[in-house]
């Protein structure tokens, strides 16, 4: 690192350090721990820009550091910057950075190809590795295999030197919905690792042909799952996520609200060791979205209430519609807090379900962007604020894979939002 590296990146900090405070960031701070205890207030607002939609508003391309692992926060900076001048929603922008704890564990199967492209402009398919029924003796539980604390000192060490006086380093970022996505899937779900084990429609198939292979193969991603929640808390590295931590487009509530609460840590928390008590869960099963409730209640709510029981609060849900799965989903969650209602459900369903028993993170269409008009935007948010005006809404954006070259659309989207909202406060 040369002295010009650590003092522009210093500049930067100093920057965004000034943009925290703000007191503004301490009323939305209020607003979302009374939201997240069910107590009234106007709808909030969450502009939550994916990966892909950020690389047309400051990418790689802008940064001037050199260093690959440097050159991920100056990136961060740089967009954290971007949000603060460009997008006025409810997300909250903290003076802190997070160093990584660098710990692996072992894929379910060796060589596995997840149906991720990693690239905006193309699409990919699931890559089965359980062919036949009895490959299922091949998927092996992932255990801890390597643990590099001389590194992760190393770097929490850089970052706390190159942002002394100015930016909060903390080593472990808050435990999140996607922490070692590869091992837990997306939450705590175990539907998703086994349709990529397995491939969707080969479940939809199994679930009438071969109900007895879908249970034996959910109860071993389950013990799996448990196992892995066992060994990061033994190890210590459970990081309290009561807080605004955002990384990309995702909080410890998944893709919805923030999880400022006052009701985390639970008591007798040590201010040292993260007990699961502590923390904010999250589950969904967006792969079954046209899968019927019996088939949901069977196949996938007993196992994910036996990962998720054990969490402070919980949220649940992501894209799938629920319509007629609310009745199963609130009775299997004794510790359930926050829901997610998709742009594909019915609202008017939602609203008479949900009531004010739940947070209700609603996404509306995100096509709006796309085909743009103001006029529609404010109309569409304005009858869906009325629809729910006796819940606990949150209203994010999401899934806006592409600005279409027009980056301003999502900010007056933020403006038009927040400033409907304030019609229902």
């Amino acid at each position: 690192m040369t002295g010009s590296t650590k003092e522009y990146l210093r500049t930067l900090a100093k920057k965004l350090r000034d943009v925290t405070e703000d007191g503004k960031w301490g009323e939305k701070r209020e607003l979302w721990k009374k939201k997240n205890a069910l107590k009234k207030t106007r709808p909030l607002i969450l502009c939550t820009l994916p990966t892909e939609a950020w690389e047309e508003l400051v990418s790689y391309e802008d940064c001037k550091v050199e260093e690959p692992f440097l050159r991920e926060y100056e990136l961060f900076l740089l967009r954290q910057l971007y949000r603060a001048r460009h997008l006025r929603d409810d997300e909250i922008i903290e003076p802190v950075l997070y160093a990584p704890l660098n710990y692996r564990f072992s894929d379910w199967y060796e060589g596995r190809k997840r149906p991720y492209s990693g690239d905006r402009h193309r699409s990919e398919c699931f890559h089965p590795v359980i062919v036949e029924y009895s490959d299922l003796k091949k998927i092996r539980k992932p255990e801890l295999i390597s643990v590099d604390e001389k590194k992760a000192n190393e770097q929490y060490e850089l970052l706390s030197e190159i942002f002394a006086g100015i930016l909060r380093v903390e080593q472990g970022a808050p435990t999140t919905s996607d922490t070692d996505s590869y091992v837990k899937g997306w939450g705590y779900s175990a539907i998703d690792v086994l349709c990529e084990l397995r491939g969707m429609e080969n479940i939809y198939m199994d679930m009438v042909l071969a109900p007895e292979f879908v249970h034996e193969a959910m109860e071993l991603i389950t013990q799996g799952i448990i196992g892995y929640k066992h060994t990061v808390a033994e190890h210590g590295w459970l990081r309290l996520n009561n807080m605004s931590y955002v990384m990309a487009a995702n909080t410890p509530l998944g893709s919805n609200g923030l999880s400022i609460s006052g009701e985390l840590p639970q008591a007798g928390f040590d201010g040292r060791n993260v007990r699961y008590r502590d923390l904010w869960g999250y589950s969904m099963a967006q792969e079954f979205s046209e899968v019927s409730p019996e088939m949901h209640a069977e196949f996938v709510l007993p196992y994910q209430k036996r990962m998720t029981e054990d969490f402070g609060l919980l949220s649940y849900g992501c894209c799938e519609p629920n319509d007629k799965k609310w009745d199963n989903i609130f009775q299997t969650f004794e510790n359930l807090r926050e829901v997610s209602v998709s742009h594909c459900a019915d609202l008017e369903v939602a609203a008479e379900k949900i009531k004010g028993n739940y947070v209700f993170s609603w996404k509306p269409n995100c096509s709006v962007i796309a085909v743009y008009d103001e006029g529609i935007i404010r109309s569409r948010l304005r009858e869906g604020f009325e629809k729910t005006k006796d819940c606990h809404v949150v209203c994010c954006l999401r899934d806006t894979i592409t600005l279409f070259g027009h980056p301003e659309r999502v900010e007056r989207w933020t403006d038009i939002a927040v400033e409907t909202a304030e019609e229902f406060g």
